[in-house]
């Protein structure tokens, strides 16, 4: 695959340096797909239609802003479960997975306060399950990063 090299400001460069967030955030892929998006958008619309352009930014805003709501769902539940049930054997194996194995391990085999959270969250308006599960996961790895060190 050709490699393309791209300029981001030192502040998140620092930030992505953290460990907590290489494991988290897969950078190459991240990129790709923002340029994927950026180049169809060029591409794929019509010049001459510049209102519905207006309209899929705002639609795009709004689904960051739903995909956000839900991630930060998800990594509360998964605090919530980590503080008041999780046990260790458990913790520890999904605390180590990598972000990807994390993910499809609670999809395969999740505790079960995910269980009683995502069926009660399933039947409400507008549930993100994906980014409630992106949040989930996440905050389980930061949380075993930060607890395991004490431990």
């Amino acid at each position: 695959m050709p490699r393309l090299t791209i300029s981001i400001p030192h502040d998140l460069q620092h930030r992505l340096a953290d460990p907590r967030i290489r494991k988290s955030i897969n950078v190459s892929r991240t990129c790709q797909d923002a340029l994927r998006r950026e180049v169809s958008r060029l591409l794929d619309l019509p010049l001459d239609l510049e209102r519905l352009e207006r309209t899929l930014l705002r639609l795009r805003q709004e689904r960051t802003q739903v995909q956000a709501h839900w991630f930060q769902a998800g990594a509360g539940a998964a605090r919530d479960w980590v503080e008041h049930e999780a046990g260790f054997a458990r913790l520890r194996e999904l605390g180590s997975l990598s972000i990807q194995a994390r993910l499809q391990a609670l999809r395969t085999a999740p505790p079960a306060e995910l269980v009683r959270t995502l069926e009660s969250q399933r039947t409400g308006e507008g549930f993100d399950e994906s980014s409630f599960l992106q949040g989930w996961a996440a905050a389980v790895g930061l949380l075993w990063e930060a607890l395991q060190e004490k431990l």
